[in-house]
């Protein structure tokens, strides 16, 4: 990863950051190789500096332990052997120390990629720790390609074994490569590089703001760039008036170029500028140009927008260069950030949305702010801001990374420039304060391992005795929403899930999506206010979020258009619920068994939904029945379909990175029938009216069905252990008065407390 050098400045020879290859509490021979293009017959010279942190606890040096300017063996100093002169090992730990870190750099002149073939010429090797030095190879290139590897080994499995690599150069040599093209005298050299289309006035202010420090002031690029390698400065003057991009035709041709670029309206104004004192500033690094014409026609990746990346690309192009500032993607551009957004839904229009940006690019806005003092602690902590500037034309977007006193430091993908901000703009109306996206850590489990909560029409008798002595770690009801402060009073470690009962989804279904949540929440809205108030009230100590209000039931079925719909209209729920600012979490996804698809890329729909709910932290339900014909049957029965049908889903969102938790709303086992046709193909056919008291079904065999509960948990259990804790559990349908019907389906007191026992039984075994 990248070692940075606002963390550790000791760590990074120059520039902002170097590479740290560790490995901790384990030994290594590992290292970095890349390939590059050369031509037979070259001599080619690589160097890098490098350095080792090499630390354990050994007796007698327990100060030196978890001390990060310490190395065993030679403490807090720098220490370097060459690997034939480092002192011998005599089985006192602290000398034994000096040999664990060897450092070699090597050139494969053939171009392959082993690092232990015998035709890589290697270095002389050293011992090096706490400070960088620099070794170097050199060999002749055989082929068209070269190799080079930069390799750290170490003896013994030290707790911190880490090794710092910067600087590192590939050249080619020859006997007059020290003198050839350079001139007699080093000095350091500015060249004033001006448009070629300038009048002679403006060239008469060059140089008479130049005269003073003797600059050369011209109008030919190649003639700016051509110079010592350490020394030169090329000073462009309002570089968006060349045909191409200045800052990348320096960097592609001649490498090394401090390259600074100014702003001048008119020659008065050049003058003025280069009158100045001059204090050149290296390149970032970071700095993208939202017009660059390798994606400067690129449409924003949202259907509701028509402009390109050069039109209004500064917010994604500045997103690109704080993930590169970051070292979240160091190869970030504006159009790889325009993509990963639009795959996450991470536009409104042309705008970027900042919950897509948590997801897509790994940066989240922490707020907006129209404080300077505030932007300026923000950058205190190593942070970036986003600055809007020049708000009296159009909203405009700058990353800073840096002031003094009263300037801030911008890089501005509009301009292509780097320099303080009010060099080219009136000033700063707003900031965005930005940081690194850390999301946050799943809760942890309940205190229970029990998988299967009660599903509660109604509050029937012996419902709350199950909740305190089983403490399952999910329980849903379905009637008052009082009964959520009823589960919670029983057990306050159980997730309750509550369901609006409300069959008539007309004005739900019907129209837009936003519309649709909003019309769905409109019928429990003051009930959730009530009853989170009321929770907090009675247990001010109860974590959040204290309860989940479910969505649509049952609204996924098996046609593509109509999943995406069901998808966009629980995304605007989670955006609906979230809204409210309550201590509750939208539960979204409440899909009858066997739905989506397994076919036809169906399962990606849920993508965009999956986000947002792994985002706001609002789990993902699923009705997970099995089929329980009398003849055969139980949840592993055709379980990746039925009730296994979950994990399908959760492997396909895990693929592409997105993790949810889950819970079923609905489960248990129904009656009904599978098999295959004449041409091969399955079939299973469920019957949604035949409970476990059905004879399609088990028949009232209450043992059976108790057996394959406990079946059911075990595998949710199975599943939470080789993919994270993050399955909650089921409630098996369903418990009630009989008024409420599914009259073969209702469990009673006497199973609750046979759950309970197994159940009880199981984990206190385990």
């Amino acid at each position: 990863r990248d070692a940075r050098k606002e963390h550790d400045p000791n760590r990074v020879h120059s520039g902002d950051k170097a590479m740290l290859l560790f490995t901790f509490g384990r030994k290594h021979d590992a290292g970095f190789l890349q390939v590059v293009d050369t031509k037979p017959g070259q001599r080619l010279r690589l160097t890098a500096w490098c350095h080792a942190w090499s630390n354990h606890n050994l007796p007698g040096h327990e100060d030196c332990f978890e001390d990060g300017r310490c190395s065993c063996g030679v403490g807090t100093v720098p220490g370097f052997w060459w690997e034939d002169g480092v002192p011998p090992l005599n089985e006192d730990p602290w000398n034994d120390a000096k040999q664990n870190f060897l450092f070699a750099i090597g050139i494969d002149p053939m171009g392959g990629a082993d690092p232990y073939s015998d035709t890589v010429v290697w270095g002389r090797a050293a011992y090096i720790y706490n400070t960088y030095a620099q070794l170097e190879v050199e060999a002749t290139a055989e082929m068209h390609l070269a190799t080079v590897f930069l390799r750290s080994a170490t003896q013994w499995a030290f707790k911190h074994n880490d090794s710092y690599w910067d600087d590192i150069v590939l050249e080619e040599v020859d006997e007059m490569s020290d003198e050839r093209g350079k001139p007699r005298v080093q000095y350091e050299r500015f060249y004033i590089l001006l448009p070629q289309n300038c009048g002679k006035e403006w060239a008469l202010a060059a140089v008479e703001g130049s005269h003073g420090d003797r600059r050369t002031v011209g109008y030919s690029a190649d003639d700016a760039g051509v110079a010592d390698l350490d020394v030169r400065n090329v000073i462009a003057v309002n570089p968006g008036e060349w045909p191409g991009n200045l800052r990348e035709f320096f960097a592609q041709y001649y490498e090394g170029v401090n390259y600074i670029a100014i702003e001048a309206t008119t020659p008065q104004a050049l003058r003025e500028a280069l009158s100045n004192p001059f204090e050149p500033s290296p390149p970032s690094g970071i700095l993208l140009w939202q017009c660059d014409p390798r994606w400067k026609n690129e449409m924003i990746a949202s259907q509701g927008c028509s402009l390109t990346l050069c039109q209004t690309g500064c917010w994604i192009s500045a997103s690109a260069m704080a993930q590169r500032y970051y070292g979240i993607k160091d190869d970030a551009t504006p159009s790889s950030a325009n993509q990963a957004l639009g795959a996450a839904d991470g536009f409104s229009g042309c705008l970027t949305l900042w919950s897509g940006m948590k997801t897509a690019l790994g940066l989240e806005v922490v707020k907006k702010t129209l404080d300077d003092d505030e932007a300026q602690q923000w950058l205190d902590t190593g942070n970036v801001c986003f600055a809007e500037v020049e708000p009296e034309t159009h909203m405009h977007f700058v990353l800073v990374t840096k002031y003094q006193g009263a300037r801030f430091w911008m890089h501005d993908s509009y301009k292509n420039i780097e320099g303080w901000v009010d060099e080219y703009y009136p000033g700063v109306e707003s900031w965005r304060l930005v940081r690194p996206f850390e999301p946050e850590p799943p809760p942890p489990p309940p205190t229970s391992e029990n998988h299967i909560g009660l599903h509660l029409q109604t509050m029937s008798e012996g419902w709350d005795h199950y909740l305190a002595n089983a403490k399952p770690r999910v329980t849903k009801v379905l009637a008052s929403m009082h009964d959520v402060l009823g589960a919670l009073r029983a057990c306050p470690e159980t997730k309750v899930i509550w369901r609006h009962v409300d069959n008539d989804t007309g004005n739900v279904w019907g129209p837009d999506p936003q519309t649709g949540a909003q019309n769905w929440l409109a019928r429990f809205h003051d009930s959730l206010l009530e009853i989170s108030n009321r929770v907090a009230q009675e247990f001010p100590h109860l974590p959040e979020p204290y309860f989940y209000a479910e969505s649509i039931n049952e609204s996924y079925n098996s046609n593509a258009p109509d999943v995406t719909h069901a998808a966009n209209i629980d995304i605007e729920y989670i955006h609906a619920i979230e809204a409210l600012d309550l201590p509750v979490k939208a539960a979204v996804f409440c899909a009858a068994v066997g739905n989506p698809h397994h076919l036809y890329g169906q399962y990606e729909l849920l993508l965009p939904l999956a986000r947002v709910a792994a985002q706001t932290g609002s789990p993902f339900g699923y009705h997970a029945y099995w089929l329980a014909n009398p003849e055969y049957g139980g949840p592993d029965h055709l379980w990746k379909y039925l009730a296994g049908r979950w994990t399908e889903i959760d492997d396909v969102l895990r693929a592409h990175g997105v993790h949810v938790r889950w819970f079923f709303g609905e489960c248990g086992g129904v009656g009904g029938r599978s098999g295959y046709h004449p041409d091969g193909t399955g079939w299973v056919s469920l019957n949604a009216n035949s409970g476990w008291k059905d004879g399609e079904c088990y028949a009232g065999d209450w043992p059976r069905y108790l057996v394959d509960l406990m079946r059911f948990d075990e595998l949710i259990a199975e599943r939470n252990v080789t993919h994270g804790d993050y399955v909650v559990g089921g409630t098996p349908f369903t418990s009630g008065a009989d008024y409420t019907g599914w009259l073969n389906f209702q469990l009673r007191e006497e199973q609750f407390k046979a759950m309970a026992a197994a159940l009880l039984e199981r984990y206190e075994r385990v």
